[in-house]
């Protein structure tokens, strides 16, 4: 009696934290990179992408332990359906299975359609967020001190601070990184960023401290996008990498230009402001 029991609690629970993986790993699949959702707290359903990422770990875990117990209580019908009529013959189905786990795993490693296509549509799709959303100024930025990314950026730190406090957000602690403070006045870091970005220093001569990622998501940019990023024409931006012997197109990915001549993202970057 108890084992029936167990065996149908064993089963609700595997289907139920099943339809939670499925569900929470949509939202993570679809919503904007980690960087961006973080900068502007993109929430589905009132929840964060972090509380849909930790919700969807956990749920895993209890996914899996809830399969191996009902592989512990069904196994003797389990290995009926793995062998065939008698105990060394594997039956067709289970090969059928097996074949079709490592064709879809081998497909995908091997980058061939139709899995490289459904992935690149995916991967386009999460591109054209960087031109939708805020971008943060550099990778992350939600993870700096507040006063520290107001040094990096050139800001004014008693200003910043003012324009905060009118706008209803308390900073106990200028040390506090942006999410911190973000979260505790339930608002976003991109919010403080674009309240304070009115406080850079004019004419600061101060050089700021090398970034290894210049514009957030570069890679991942079209070059008019660049262009239009660091104020340049897109034709002028195609002339100069012309000029410098490297073929691209306004519409090509900023990534797809810099492998083909051999250099990075940054480097493509790099050169253009120092010739604008």
């Amino acid at each position: 009696m108890f084992k029936k029991v167990l065996r149908k609690t064993v089963s609700l629970t595997a289907l139920f934290s099943f339809i939670v993986l499925v569900f929470s790993g949509a939202v993570i699949m679809l919503t904007p990179p980690g960087r961006l959702a973080e900068w502007t707290v993109w929430r589905v359903f009132g929840l964060t992408k972090e509380q849909h990422t930790d919700m969807h770990l956990t749920t895993a875990c209890l996914f899996l332990i809830t399969m191996i117990l009902h592989l512990w209580l069904n196994w003797k019908s389990v290995w009926a359906y793995l062998k065939g009529k008698t105990a060394v013959k594997i039956s067709r189905e289970l090969a059928v299975s097996a074949a079709l786990t490592v064709l879809i795993v081998w497909g995908t490693l091997a980058a061939i359609p139709p899995f490289s296509t459904g992935l690149k549509a995916l991967a386009d799709y999460k591109e054209n967020y960087e031109d939708t959303i805020e971008n943060p100024p550099f990778g992350h930025a939600e993870l700096a001190p507040l006063d520290g990314l107001i040094t990096k950026m050139g800001f004014e730190l008693e200003q910043s601070l003012v324009l905060l406090e009118e706008e209803g957000i308390s900073v106990g602690n200028p040390s506090d990184s942006l999410k911190k403070i973000a979260a505790a006045n339930r608002t976003s870091p991109a919010k403080i960023y674009r309240i304070i970005k009115s406080t850079k220093k004019e004419n600061d001569e101060t050089p700021l401290p090398v970034q290894e990622e210049p514009i957030s998501g570069l890679g991942k940019m079209n070059l008019d996008t660049l262009a239009g990023k660091i104020g340049m024409e897109p034709e002028k931006a195609v002339e100069l990498l012309k000029a410098k012997g490297i073929e691209a197109t306004a519409d090509e990915k900023v990534k797809d230009i810099a492998e083909k001549a051999g250099i990075l993202p940054m480097d493509i970057y790099d050169y253009l402001k120092e010739n604008m």
